[in-house]
């Protein structure tokens, strides 16, 4: 491919939401056939919380995940909002000169907010940026898993050195902030902390 397959167009802030918290983005790689592209709303700080659960000590069997998309009512208003102004984008004329048809939402649905939150719940995803899955704290929280560096509490010499101990979604793809959660904790290591 010649050119990016994903380009971020827009970053702003939500109605009620932490700054910068939304992103629209161009995808010029999405199926379909040759010329087709998109528009997605992105909510880079989602305030519904997911959880994860041992089923079991064996390292084997597989963790219970529960994504609990939705859970907080502010993430559909705010993917609401992003849909809208991505169909506002896509009909502007710089956009819709490029377009044979819009697919997606139809016109009506964009303004029903009931039927529009309907399709968010049904066709909505995540963003592959799981995060804060082995919290970071003191080994006095009972709900820690590892230190400030990384080492798991209770298991010597095991750290953990990727998203999993972010407490929160960075605004922005998570990929290098976990670049430098690992050079960080290689560094410790290397240096025996």
């Amino acid at each position: 491919m010649p050119d990016p397959p994903v380009q971020t167009m827009l970053r702003y802030t939500a109605d009620g939401g932490e700054k910068n918290d939304t992103q629209i983005y161009m995808v010029n790689h999405f199926p379909g056939g040759e010329g087709v592209f998109a528009l997605i709303a992105i909510l880079q700080r989602p305030r519904s919380r997911g959880r994860l659960h041992l089923e079991s000590a064996d390292y084997r069997v597989q963790p219970r995940i529960e994504l609990n998309f939705f859970d907080d009512e502010s993430d559909v208003r705010r993917l609401r909002e992003g849909l809208q102004l991505c169909w506002r984008i896509a009909e502007h004329p710089s956009i819709a000169q490029f377009a044979e048809a819009l697919n997606g939402p139809d016109a009506a649905v964009l303004a029903d907010d009931d039927a529009l939150d309907a399709h968010i719940r049904a066709t909505g995803s995540h963003n592959f940026h799981p995060v804060g899955t082995a919290k970071m704290g003191p080994a006095g929280d009972a709900e820690a898993v590892v230190d400030a560096r990384g080492r798991v509490h209770g298991v010597e010499g095991l750290r953990v050195a990727d998203a999993s101990i972010m407490p929160t979604i960075v605004r922005a793809h998570t990929n290098l902030t976990c670049i430098m959660i690992g050079e960080h904790i290689a560094g410790w290591i290397r240096n025996g902390e």
